[in-house]
């Protein structure tokens, strides 16, 4: 079997290398045969375009010549034709020679007052741009001092919005405090006089009283019991002056 195998590998090398060399033989043969034909096409295309060929080489070749005549004609032409206007310009130079000559003093001091005018240009912009520093700094110090001014006068508003409160707070005790003042002394002098009022009443029943009995001594009683009675009305009527300048008072700070 192992020989066997071995034969069957040699047969297989054998045939393969055969093949290769008959690839390798028609792969020679076709680029023979491809040869020959391209060969014998060019050739055939040769003499087929041979007379085209020849007439476009000789219609190049005229047309070669036709433009170097014109290149040359040209050239001739542009010479005339720069040598004209060069003598024009001079002759015209050589008539207008005054002319030209006051033109270039005028430009001449054209340029001088063109340079002085440049320099007085100058000058001002940088005038301007000194007054523009200038006057921006000083719209930027106005713009501070209103922004301080405003602070300031939002800080001086606050603080009497604050003390206005507080003092509004303050005002509103102290109010409140006199309507209790004024109404606790306004009860304690309405107690008073209604015990004044009470001692009066009681005085003129002592006096009817005394008017009922006896009247020996009529005229010594009724001269005694008016004295007590005057006495009575004038400290009545005094204190109650006194009570009702105390209660205008009491009303006019409550009302301010």
């Amino acid at each position: 079997m192992k020989k066997a195998k071995e034969q069957l590998q040699e047969v297989e090398k054998d045939t393969n290398s055969h093949s290769k060399e008959v690839a390798s033989s028609a792969d020679a043969m076709m680029n023979d045969i491809k040869a020959k034909n391209d060969n014998n096409q060019r050739k055939e295309i040769t003499e087929a375009t041979k007379e085209i060929t020849e007439k476009t080489e000789a219609l190049l070749g005229e047309f070669e010549r036709r433009l170097k005549s014109m290149k040359a004609t040209h050239n001739n032409e542009s010479k005339r034709i720069k040598t004209e206007i060069s003598r024009l310009f001079r002759g015209a130079v050589a008539k207008r020679k005054d002319e030209l000559i006051a033109l270039y003093k005028k430009a001449f001091s054209m340029k001088s007052e063109i340079g002085s005018i440049r320099k007085e240009y100058n000058n001002i912009i940088v005038q301007h741009q000194k007054n523009s520093r200038k006057l921006i700094e000083n719209r930027a110090n106005i713009l501070n001092g209103i922004k301080r001014g405003c602070h300031d006068l939002k800080k001086q508003k606050e603080n009497l919005a604050l003390q206005e409160a507080k003092n509004a707070k303050t005002r509103q005790n102290d109010l409140n405090e006199l309507n209790r003042l004024w109404k606790n002394m306004k009860a304690s002098k309405n107690a008073e006089i209604e015990k004044l009022e009470q001692k009066i009443i009681e005085k003129r029943n002592q006096i009817n009283k005394l008017e009922g009995r006896s009247t020996s001594n009529s005229k010594s009683r009724n001269s005694a019991l008016n004295s007590i009675t005057e006495g009575i009305i004038r400290d009545f009527e005094e204190e109650m002056q006194k009570k009702k300048t105390e209660l205008e008072q009491l009303s006019k700070k409550s009302n301010e």
